[in-house]
């Protein structure tokens, strides 16, 4: 089980670039069923604010808009 979420999480996590972007390779409905999109959104965050040169705000916001597109009604709580 722990494996599975891993590879789910490694498999998915450019998934808020993508819909950030309006990127057709965006697989929010086959990711929905694999993996908790809220975890998704967290190392998302994480593996951009990690780099040099980010505006964590606007990366804050993009996932905002990732959770919004996935359908999670409570996306503003994310980092509370």
């Amino acid at each position: 089980m722990f494996i599975d979420t891993v590879c789910g999480l490694v498999r998915y996590h450019m998934q808020i670039l993508f819909v950030s972007k309006g990127m057709e390779h965006a697989q929010l409905t086959e990711m929905k069923r694999r993996i908790d999109i809220r975890e998704a959104a967290l190392l998302g965050l994480c593996d951009r604010i990690g780099r040099t040169g980010i505006h964590e705000e606007k990366e804050k916001e993009s996932v905002r808009n990732f959770l919004i597109a996935c359908g999670e009604s409570q996306a503003t709580d994310i980092f509370l």
